[in-house]
């Protein structure tokens, strides 16, 4: 008998450690069933430290949210289950105990509560899903009003009250009937909170409001998710050897399948969940090797050995199921050990790790599109404040996010590929564009403000992808208003350019103060790709082209006007290369304006107003237009060449009036044309205004049969009044001589 007691110890002791082995297991599976690693080597959790997801009171909040949503119904239903108990302990506690007899009542009024509820809130439903448009708002919208873990615990409570009164005889010491009155009366509460959640969200939220709130907070998890995809791969990348390279953003057409390894032939699920970044790289480098051997073995001499890592977390094997890319035929090499070190490595689950928080954020985007579209065909004024107020909210909301996650920028194809933006920036021009068709210039306008203040903050925040949108936005309008010309009348249009103009003269100033404290000194090839004021010039470059394609010289003039800096930015040297930059812009533009005048009746006298108003006083002086044409001709930039009218159009309008035009030979015309004129209308003391240029012997030949022609043909002859043909003439030998005379010296002894 002494030693049972200790038996009895052995015996709970044992029961204690399965029971706890038991639950660890239960735990890990859980965990893996999520898609992580239960170990310090998975990439998530690696990544979480490294980059703190978890750290500070803003990232727990955010990871507690996601541990919610992702068991929402399951713990909404533990805490009414710990309700119940709570309030049943109080009523036997407090009250006292109350008998089985009066349960068969609470029974009934519970069914019938529970039923009527039913039919109640499937008609809230209904409402609210013919309200709203959006077909996947439902789904949302019953997440958020906590229906079916009340629905769920209602319909076990009918259940349980009825079988612990049926059955109260046999239930245990302790479960008492304050219990199943506990549950009714919990019961009745979570249904009114859930008629409350429904008639607030009705009453207090109109259905615009909440598409909005659920595109902002679904535009908040997927920036969120990016980051931390991306943040997880540079973790990979610092592990990788050198002879492994890791590929963001490699999407649509890919290598072939005889020289790639995919999550299918790993026999995976959809989703890449988690990563052993250690053992990956591993069987990388075992690859390598492998590959390598193959190689040495081959007797044909191939290309360089490479392989490429290809996997990332939330990846979606049905949209790109690639994990290691190589530059070899795998067909014929035996990869099962690498296969299966892989396999042990790369977690994957049915459901990324990182969902979305809507199915189809497009579907939103079309109804805010249509929601505006029609607020203006319907003349619904106060409406239209309320949509571009909301709208603006959204595009902020966008930049806020994107600003927080600033790491996103390291990726340059990012915007390219996964943009947060869900083509919202295209409701800029389906608005724009039906404002012009109803002819409402303060809609119009009220469009442009909302554009400019996105824009500004984007470039404040140097934020430079989405600036790069917006500016292309701004080239949307004016391609909207030049393609209308014959339809607007034209102080409508006239206005509306006029403040587009202005907005953009405010933004270059800006634009080219952030890239002069951005930039040490000057890359052409990097300005291209980051520069603020080259997104716009690249911009003004198409308005340009689109103004002259209409023959509209005020439009022409006034988008030459954008482009300007300050005297204080000029003397430093990126402010300098930029003005240089504007001023090939500017003459390649003139030449072009030049080329259709010449080839077009109509087009002379819109010519001669841009002549008159800009040319004349831009290039007045020969040795100021030299020193552009010089830096065209000698420029390795690549300058503007005018080509690819037909394939810079905006999606909103299709088709186009305009031609490929090539400037090379243009521009040495229009230099000569204006050259003359120059001479014409300045005087040089017999002083060579170019004597600093030089030129080849075949340049000056080109120029001087380029000035016969023009004295031949006589272009434009009716701009200077007072210039008859033998000054033209006259002027015309002087420009030659000026340049005769920086011939280079070999080159002129050989002429």
């Amino acid at each position: 008998m002494d030693y049972v007691p200790y038996l009895e110890y052995v015996v709970y002791g044992l029961s204690g450690a399965i029971l706890l082995g038991a639950s660890i297991f239960a735990v890990r599976k859980l965990i893996l069933w999520k898609g992580v690693y239960p170990s310090p080597e998975s990439l998530r959790i690696q990544a979480a430290r490294e980059h703190g997801w978890w750290r500070g009171i803003p990232n727990l909040k955010r990871a507690a949210n996601s541990f919610f949503n992702t068991w929402r119904t399951g713990l909404t239903i533990v805490i009414l289950l710990g309700l119940t108990t709570g309030f049943g302990f109080v009523i036997s506690t407090f009250f006292g105990s109350i008998s089985w007899e009066s349960v068969d009542i609470v029974w009934q009024v519970h069914a019938a509560i529970v039923g009527l509820s039913f039919v109640v809130i499937v008609f809230l439903m209904d409402y609210v899903t013919r309200s709203n448009h959006v077909d996947s708002v439902l789904e949302r919208f019953v997440e958020k009003s906590f229906v079916k873990p009340v629905l769920y615990f209602s319909l076990l409570g009918t259940v349980a009250i009825g079988f612990s009164y049926l059955y109260s005889n046999y239930l245990p010491v302790g479960l008492e009937a304050d219990y199943a009155v506990s549950y009714f009366v919990i019961t009745v509460l979570g249904i009114l909170a859930v008629y409350y959640s429904i008639l607030r969200l009705i009453l207090d939220t109109s259905p615009d409001e909440y598409a909005y709130s659920l595109l902002k907070k679904h535009i908040t998890r997927k920036i969120e998710s990016d980051a931390k995809v991306h943040q997880s791969s540079k973790v990979i990348r610092d592990q990788l050897s050198d002879e492994i390279d890791l590929v963001n953003f490699r999407y649509g057409i890919g290598p072939s399948e005889s020289d790639c390894i995919t999550i299918d032939d790993l026999d995976k699920k959809q989703y890449v969940s988690d990563i052993k970044p250690r053992q990956y790289t591993d069987a990388l480098y075992q690859l390598f090797e492998t590959l390598q051997e193959a190689e040495g073995e081959s007797s044909i001499v191939g290309e360089e050995t490479t392989v490429r890592s290809e996997v990332r977390l939330n990846q979606d094997a049905e949209q790109y199921s690639i994990i290691v890319d190589t530059s070899q035929d795998l067909t014929d090499i035996d990869l099962e050990s690498v296969k299966e070190e892989l396999d042990q490595c790369i977690l994957t689950s049915s459901s990324p790790p990182w969902p979305p928080y809507l199915e189809d954020p497009y579907e939103f985007v079309d109804y805010l599109e249509r929601k505006g579209v029609n607020t203006v065909r319907n003349g619904e004024f106060g409406s239209f404040s309320e949509f571009v107020k909301n709208y603006g909210d959204v595009m902020m909301h966008v930049l806020t996010e994107l600003e927080q996650q600033d790491s996103l920028f390291q990726y340059g194809r990012y915007f390219e590929l996964e943009s947060p933006f869900y083509n919202l920036e295209r409701i800029f021009l389906s608005v724009f564009s039906e404002c012009l068709q109803e002819r409402d210039r303060e809609q119009a306008l009220e469009t442009a403000k909302v554009l400019n203040s996105v824009t500004n903050y984007s470039l404040k925040n140097d934020l430079q992808p989405p600036f790069r949108n917006f500016i292309y936005i701004y080239s949307g309008f004016v391609f909207e208003l030049c393609s209308r010309k014959s339809e607007l009348p034209e102080v409508f249009a006239a206005g509306i350019i006029d403040e587009l103009a202005q907005s953009l003269n405010i933004v270059f100033t800006d634009a080219v103060q952030k890239d002069c404290d951005n930039f040490d000194s000057f890359d052409v090839n990097r300005m291209r790709e980051e520069g603020y004021s080259f997104s716009l010039l690249e911009e003004i470059h198409k308005m340009l082209k689109y103004a002259l394609d209409v023959k509209d010289a005020r439009t022409f003039i006034r988008i030459w006007e954008i482009p300007s800096i300050s005297r204080d930015q000029s003397r430093i040297e990126i402010g300098d290369e930029i003005q240089s930059e504007i001023k090939q812009l500017l003459f390649s533009a003139a030449s072009l304006s030049y080329s259709v005048a010449k080839q077009d009746h109509q087009h002379k006298e819109e010519f001669k107003k841009i002549y008159d108003r800009k040319l004349k006083r831009f290039f007045r002086e020969l040795g100021d237009m030299s020193d552009v044409y010089f830096a065209i001709q000698n420029s390795n930039r690549n300058p503007p060449r005018w080509t690819k009218w037909e394939t810079q159009e905006h999606d909103v309008v299709q088709g186009s009036h305009g031609r490929p035009v090539f400037l090379d030979n243009e521009i040495t015309e229009f230099y000569c044309f204006l050259g003359i004129y120059c001479v014409y209308y300045s005087e040089f003391d017999d002083e060579n205004p170019i004597k600093e240029k030089s030129i080849s012997e075949s340049d000056f030949q080109s120029l001087r049969f380029t000035v016969q022609e023009i004295i031949r043909t006589k272009p434009l002859f009716n701009l200077e009044e007072y210039m008859d043909e033998k000054e033209l003439e006259e002027h015309a030998e002087q420009f030659l001589e000026y340049h005769e005379e920086i011939m280079e010296p070999k080159d002129k002894e050989s002429a």
